[in-house]
């Protein structure tokens, strides 16, 4: 016996699915159609569609929705493939990767948007940390040896004094 299997995922669930993952990971992510540049789904909760003066809907441009330097990750990923770009924005660095989804006719480009700050904030507090521990371990490696040097070189100290002494007279 075998079977069909089908599944129906709307649109409007992607953007779901994308704000929940996005939540967990403090990201953004975006889904293009590669060769319009139109939004596909956003985990932002933004609209992917506008409706015209018409009725009839139109899809957002990845331009029109998000901050230039993703959209310049997006271009440099179309012209020379380049898959991930570190970005500055006036809120903070970001890191950007972009990735291809082909499969069954799709031919998307999935941006991802990391903030930089939750990750880098944790590896400044522990840079810090063991900056102070190794200082803290340093000055005790210092102590110990000099107390160690003193006391090994005592006996050469009390010989000298006595040269010194019996010199003298």
């Amino acid at each position: 016996l075998q079977g069909v299997l089908g599944v129906h995922i709307s649109l409007s669930n992607i953007n779901a699915l994308l704000g929940e993952i996005s939540k967990y990971t403090n990201s953004t992510a975006y889904i293009v159609e590669r060769h319009t540049g139109e939004v596909v789904a956003n985990s932002t909760g933004q609209p992917n569609y506008a409706r015209m003066e018409n009725g009839a809907f139109q899809r957002v441009a990845l331009t029109a929705m998000v901050e230039p330097p993703i959209v310049e990750a997006y271009w440099n990923y179309l012209a020379d493939g380049a898959v991930t770009s570190p970005i500055r924005t006036a809120v903070g660095r970001y890191h950007v990767k972009v990735a291809p989804y082909t499969h069954y006719g799709l031919d998307w480009t999935i941006i991802t948007l990391v903030d930089e700050a939750p990750y880098v904030k944790n590896l400044h507090r522990s840079m810090l940390a063991a900056g102070v521990l190794s200082a803290v371990a340093a000055f005790i490696s210092i102590w110990v040896w000099t107390r160690r040097l003193r006391k090994t070189l005592q006996p050469i100290r009390e010989l000298v004094a006595i040269t010194d002494r019996f010199a003298h007279g």
